[in-house]
């Protein structure tokens, strides 16, 4: 197979920092919708007051199944993937105990 980092940027408006407990993603071709692979990401801390924090996660396909997209990302060095999940992060105010953020990035 092949492993890939991906690079989530996270902004925290809030004057405290946020811990996510976990996030979850998809990738699937822009063009189709084929999802190529999907997976768990690791915890980590957002601090406050408009931080931003880099979360790198290893994404990892099945050689056959990047097909076109790989292509193109060797060729033109971009590709036609979307990435999505949700976020999962420590609310303990509330009664879940955590409050679930979606996100989408497209490349």
């Amino acid at each position: 197979g092949v492993s890939v980092d991906a690079t989530l940027s996270i902004q925290n408006p809030n004057s405290g920092q946020l811990t996510c407990k976990s996030f979850t993603y998809k990738v699937v071709k822009k063009s189709d919708q084929t999802l190529l692979t999907e997976g768990n990401g690791k915890s980590f801390i957002a601090p406050g007051s408009n931080k931003v924090t880099e979360v790198v996660t290893p994404v990892k396909f099945a050689l056959g199944g990047i097909g076109s997209a790989g292509k193109s990302l060797l060729f033109r060095g971009r590709t036609d993937l979307v990435v999505s999940g949700t976020l999962v992060f420590e609310a303990p105010l509330t009664k879940e105990g955590s409050v679930a953020v979606p996100f989408r990035g497209e490349e």
